[in-house]
């Protein structure tokens, strides 16, 4: 396997660990060994159009530091160019319905997803916070567009790529993982301060939600056309009032405190690791208010039989972030900015992982849009 990736060697590992602990390391042994890529929806798509090595590669890398010898499971997670998944995005929507393909060529740059190779490196790089994996190294080459992450392997972690699990999450899974996302949060206000404003230009600028009405309008539309059980009247209804509206919910949305949210908020990026929550797989971050990663992450992991429990999550999850961020102490400011986030999920993202749904079905997809429909029933706009 080394012989044909020529990541995986001992002088490119040392490379990528030059800097950890900011000390000498040396790497006397790499060995490589499988690990499952299917959970990262992004890299399996975009690796069968791709030339360039694309994947997450397990290791079990041999180190000195300290004076001291080492052994420890890693994984090189070689990232594909924001460039790449666009495009694949775009041939994604194309195959999913020619209409919605021809739509979705006008906006494949500004979708947000043109910039992830940058992103997560960006966020590893300069917000450290214990609900992120261990971080062994980072490395850009442009010169080969390769943008490269160096992590702990969390194969064995507790609910690990869970999405078709939602019944594994217990009560004391659900509050930890809330407390944990009320601390990031508020930790990440400062985030604009910390990292290159560059690399977040398309999803923070001011007209991103409004001018891409087209797309959105078309997404929610198609999703109601192949799956009308899943897009009932009442909740098409709600979707398409907010859509001739998006400029001024954008506008308000603005002006609420925001921070930088993960924006994929899942069980199929989070787990536990000595009882504590982790999220992995920041390539979409971006700037909103935090309560967005709240209604993905309870649409997820709520099904059927547990939806009672929804506002006891969300009053335990206020408590937590306003005792950390005062600004949020305003419940009616809290909900307002809830019912503005989970239309926005609505459009957007349930929207795309709808429009891939049509190509490539996700099993857990349907439950979490019927959690995500009964929810809107309660969310006054």
């Amino acid at each position: 396997m080394a012989e044909t990736n020529p990541f995986l060697t001992r002088k490119h590992i040392e490379r990528m660990m030059r800097n950890y602990q900011g000390k000498p390391v040396n790497v006397t042994d790499v060995e490589s060994y499988f690990i499952d890529n299917s959970a990262s929806i992004l890299v399996t798509l975009t690796s069968q159009s791709s030339e360039q090595v694309i994947g997450h590669f397990g290791l079990k890398v041999t180190y000195n530091l300290y004076g001291r010898p080492f052994e420890k499971n890693m994984v090189l997670k070689v990232k594909p160019h924001g460039r790449e998944i666009s495009n694949m995005l775009a041939g994604l929507a194309k195959m999913s319905d020619p209409e919605l393909g021809e739509v979705y060529a006008r906006y494949a740059d500004r979708t947000g997803f043109y910039n992830t190779h940058r992103r997560e490196l960006e966020v590893y790089r300069h917000l450290h916070r214990p609900l992120q994996p261990e971080i062994f190294g980072l490395l850009e080459m442009p010169e080969s567009d390769s943008h490269q992450i160096l992590m702990e392997d969390l194969s064995d972690a507790e609910l690990l790529n869970s999405a078709m699990q939602p019944e594994a999450w217990t009560d004391s899974h659900i509050r930890k993982a809330l407390k944990s996302m009320a601390g990031w949060h508020a930790y990440a206000s400062g985030a604009r301060e910390k990292i290159n404003p560059q690399y977040w230009i398309d999803t923070s600028a001011p007209d991103y939600l409004s001018d891409l009405q087209p797309l959105w309008g078309s997404l929610i539309d198609k999703a109601s056309e192949r799956y009308p059980e899943l897009y009932g009247e009442e909740l098409m209804s709600k979707l398409n009032a907010a859509l001739p509206n998006l400029a001024k919910l954008a506008d308000e949305l603005r002006k609420m405190p925001q921070t930088l949210v993960h924006n994929d908020c899942n069980p199929r990026n989070s787990c536990f690791v000595n009882g504590e929550f982790l999220l992995y797989d920041w390539e979409l971050a971006c700037f909103h208010v935090p309560q967005y990663d709240l209604v993905e992450f309870l649409c997820f992991v709520l099904a059927p039989g547990r939806f009672e429990k929804r506002q006891e999550y969300v009053n335990f999850y206020r408590k937590e972030l306003s005792r950390l961020w005062s600004e949020w102490g305003d419940e009616a400011l809290f909900n307002r900015a809830l019912g503005l986030a989970a239309l926005q999920f609505g459009i957007h993202r349930l929207g795309m992982y709808m429009m891939a749904h049509a190509v490539e079905p996700y099993p857990f997809l349907p439950r979490v849009v019927n959690s995500y429909a009964d929810w809107m029933k309660s969310i006054e706009i």
